[in-house]
Formats: structure tokens, C-alpha cells, sequence
């Protein structure tokens, strides 16, 4: 049989006991301070909008999908919070 299980430290996963199940970490913070595209690809941020983050890149740098809107582009990560929720 399968189903959906969290292991409380932000991962989840869906499938059958059949099925190996992947571990996917989801990651939404809150926009702490706006952000204003500089580039092309960039992603404006909204203070106190949330933004799901996809990936870091490790330089300071993010990219991820505004919630609210469904944008999609990089941005700098100290304008976002560190919070963590599951699926």
C-alpha cells in the first residue's frame, strides 16, 4: 500500500511501498525586505510575500517561485526569512 508520509525535518514523499520513495525538501520563506529586478531573470520580491525556494546556489544567490504570484526567477537570499514548512 502507499500514501503520503513527513518526517517533521521538512521532507516528504508520496508512492508505494513497491516504489523506492524520494525525499523532497521544501523550503517556503517569507520576503523580509522588497526587492527590485537588476537583470534579467530576476525575481522582485514583495515584503511579507512568501516565496517557495528551489534552489541555492551557495553565492548568495536563490532562485524560486513567488507564491503570490507565480513568478519564477533568481533573487538575493538575504531578502528572504530561513523558514521551512512541508508539503
Amino acid at each position: 500500500s502507499g500514501g503520503e508520509w513527513s518526517d517533521g525535518e521538512g521532507y516528504t514523499s508520496a508512492g508505494s511501498s513497491s516504489n523506492r520513495a524520494a525525499r523532497i525538501r521544501i523550503e517556503v520563506c517569507r520576503v523580509l525586505a522588497a526587492y527590485d529586478p537588476q537583470f534579467q531573470g530576476d525575481l522582485r520580491l514583495v515584503a511579507g510575500s512568501k516565496v517557495q525556494v528551489l534552489e541555492r546556489y551557495g553565492d548568495g544567490w536563490a532562485r524560486g517561485v513567488d507564491l503570490s504570484t507565480g513568478e519564477e526567477g533568481v533573487f538575493p537570499e538575504a531578502y528572504v526569512g530561513r523558514r521551512k514548512r512541508q508539503a
